[in-house]
């Protein structure tokens, strides 16, 4: 699994459960991705209370107009 730095741009509460966050990865020029593809995303310094890494599954989306 590659691994890549991003900074969160934005972070929208579009319902009580889904939030939009919007993301710039400074190493990838030209990012792309088909339907049903997710990413995972922690930080390196957020941990269970086990100390055990903590990262979560965030679907990614655009609208057809948008690449």
């Amino acid at each position: 699994m590659q691994t890549y730095q991003a900074t969160i741009t934005e972070i929208i509460q579009e319902t009580l459960l889904v939030k939009l966050l919007r993301l710039t990865f400074p190493e990838i020029k030209d990012f792309s991705f088909i339907p049903g593809q997710f990413v995972m995303i922690g930080h390196p310094e957020l941990k269970s209370e086990t100390g055990v890494h903590i990262e979560r599954a965030f679907s990614l989306a655009s609208a057809p107009h948008q690449k």
